[in-house]
């Protein structure tokens, strides 16, 4: 792939993730197909095999958009780093993650609901389920080795626990049982999770 055609790849990407996004959420994942993608997103239906793959990586690469937002096309890990890094507390880090899970499950909830969904009907699916799943608790080692890095000494809990905490508390379904579900504000939780956090991961100062 040339300098120039990695952006024209890039926009296009974008442009089906956008038409898939409309149609799973206004049909169904099951229902639509990819020659029904490639109408909403005006290319051929090669061209979505060629730029994405196939609907279950499409699907994939809607979540991707969704998770990262205005940063897409970058990494989450990436950017997370850098908002983290700087911080010298590990409260302070603990802030940063709440927030950022306010912002990141209000924008991607309806797509985890449709994931779980085309799970039961797509073993392709159901892989990479799994496997986000694995990746987002290893990408928690990150803040978790910072807190206790930032703060020595007052960390509950070591890395792989600490990560597996994180993941729990701030897992896409508590979210969307609390907030979606149950009527909490994105407020409230954040509160809440600073809190649940905090008292799981560090000893009180």
């Amino acid at each position: 792939m040339t300098s120039r055609q990695a952006p024209m790849q890039r926009a296009t990407a974008r442009r089906i993730a956008g038409a898939a996004t409309a149609l799973f959420l206004q049909r169904g994942y099951r229902a639509t197909t990819i020659a029904d993608l490639a109408v909403e997103a005006d290319v051929a239906i090669q061209t979505i095999y060629n730029v994405v793959g196939s609907k279950a990586e499409v699907l994939n690469l809607v979540l991707d958009q969704a998770v990262s937002g205005s940063e897409a096309p970058r990494p989450v890990p990436e950017f997370m780093r850098e908002r983290t890094e700087k911080l010298t507390d590990a409260g302070d880090i603990i802030v940063v993650l709440a927030d950022w899970f306010v912002e990141v499950h209000a924008r991607s909830g309806a797509v985890f609901r449709m994931i779980r969904e085309a799970a039961a009907v797509d073993a392709e699916v159901a892989v990479f389920e799994r496997e986000r799943e694995d990746r987002r608790m290893a990408n928690y080692r990150m803040p978790a080795r910072l807190m206790i890095e930032k703060s020595p000494g007052r960390c509950r809990l070591g890395e792989e626990e600490a990560a597996a905490a994180i993941w729990s508390l701030a897992h896409p379904r508590v979210y969307g049982k609390l907030v979606s579900e149950g009527g909490w504000s994105p407020e409230r939780y954040r509160q809440w999770l600073v809190a649940a956090l905090t008292g799981a991961l560090l000893e009180p100062e």
